[in-house]
């Protein structure tokens, strides 16, 4: 029998408490979907600048939750009620977590980092550290027959070109140019705007090193560079900065590429979970309902 249908033997207060079950999943429904979104914004949009708080308020939610979750009760509802709201705190947390390590670390990274203009190749990269955007002088350029490319175990060519201007033709390089899958493994480049004569900007490259979600890629990088400070018979360098070589409008298009994908990410889940939520917001009610009435 339907733990959910009473029958004609079952007391007046089970029978109104049991009435009240098909609202309590409604209800659990539109509170899990807010409880969702709540949580996914916090962990995709605030994790930047408030870790300590969103990760010290999802510890006590789920601690309440679970107490109420295993602990005895005569109440048809709470306990699937709470299982509903925990299960959708740990799915804004994975998924909000995974928009913030792609996305959104990256675009509040270059919203706040620096923008320097006029920029030489030839000067130290430690001067620019807290670069997000460089613009490099009109004379810089790539030197795409010194472009050099390692061919990963990961199945990619990690790609790395020097940035030179007219003063540094054979020196030290301060600044490398970098894409994957993009080059040969020397002599070869087509990474971005490589190609484009007039680009003279370049995007820094940073890595989320606390990711959960999101591939490391600057050591990939660095073992370019390393091949290619050794068959140019270079010093290795105790500064550099690696960047995507883009022209102006490129450099604003990849910015704000990182916002975007976290907008579209965002609305796409919100969509899906108010798919999948329901069969589930079922499913927890019918196991859990099932466990106290036999209680």
């Amino acid at each position: 029998m339907d733990p959910m249908q009473p029958d004609a033997r079952t007391p007046l207060s089970m029978k109104l408490k049991t009435q009240r079950v098909p609202r309590a999943i409604v209800g659990s429904y539109v509170s899990g979907l807010a409880v969702f979104t709540v949580t996914f914004c916090l962990y995709a949009y605030a994790l930047f600048f408030w870790k300590k708080f969103v990760v010290g308020a999802t510890v006590l939610a789920v601690v309440g939750l679970v107490f109420l979750v295993v602990r005895p009760s005569k109440s048809l509802w709470l306990r699937p009620a709470s299982a509903c709201l925990l299960f959708s705190v740990w799915a804004g947390l994975l998924l909000g977590w995974y928009c913030f390590d792609k996305y959104v670390y990256f675009a509040d990274i270059y919203a706040y980092a620096r923008t320097y203009n006029n920029q030489l190749p030839s000067e130290p990269a430690d001067s620019v550290l807290d670069a997000g955007t460089l613009t490099f002088s009109k004379d810089a350029t790539l030197d795409r027959r010194s472009a050099y490319g390692y061919s990963s175990a990961d199945g990619h060519m990690y790609c790395v070109v020097p940035v030179r201007d007219s003063s540094n033709s054979t020196g030290h390089i301060e600044f490398w140019a970098v894409g994957v899958d993009c080059c040969s493994l020397s002599g070869s480049f087509t990474c971005d705007d490589a190609s484009d004569s007039s680009a003279h900007s370049g995007v820094v490259i940073f890595d989320n090193v606390n990711a959960l979600f999101r591939t490391q890629m600057l050591h990939k990088f660095d073992t370019a560079r390393m091949k290619a400070e050794a068959a140019m018979r270079l010093s290795g360098q105790t500064s550099h900065l690696y960047i995507r070589w883009f022209s102006a409008d490129g450099t604003a298009r990849f910015t704000r590429s990182y916002t975007t994908a976290a907008i579209q990410f965002t609305i796409g889940m919100l969509v899906l979970y108010c798919i999948v939520f329901p069969p589930i917001t079922w499913l927890l009610f019918q196991l859990f309902s099932r466990k106290v009435i036999l209680v």
